[in-house]
Formats: structure tokens, C-alpha cells, sequence
């Protein structure tokens, strides 16, 4: 197998989201779905940006 790198703006072609180990690991969220825990990291992701970029809601 060969793998190349990425090179300078080429890794921002993915789009991850950081899911907290603290959702996998500790027993107080052992019964919420994998589901609920990926889209928790969404939205936090989803909120950081808007926060970045001015966008702050009133709610």
C-alpha cells in the first residue's frame, strides 16, 4: 500500500467532529444511543461555529 499526505488546504476537504470520550466512558451516559451522542457533537460543533462567526442567538 502506498499513502500520500495531505498537503495544505487538502485535509480541510473532511469534515470531523470531536465526540467527547467523556459520552463513551463514564456509566451516567451509558444509556443515551450512540445516535444522541453523535448528534450532541454536532451541535456543539454546529454552535462553536456560530459563536466564531458572530452568530449568537437571543434564546
Amino acid at each position: 500500500m502506498n499513502f500520500d499526505y495531505f498537503y495544505n488546504r487538502q485535509s480541510e476537504m473532511y469534515y470531523f467532529i470531536r465526540l467527547p470520550m467523556v459520552l463513551m466512558k463514564d456509566e451516567i451516559f451509558e444509556s443515551i444511543s450512540i445516535e444522541a451522542k453523535v448528534l450532541y457533537s454536532y451541535m456543539l460543533k454546529l454552535f462553536a461555529n456560530h459563536k466564531i462567526n458572530g452568530y449568537i442567538s437571543l434564546i
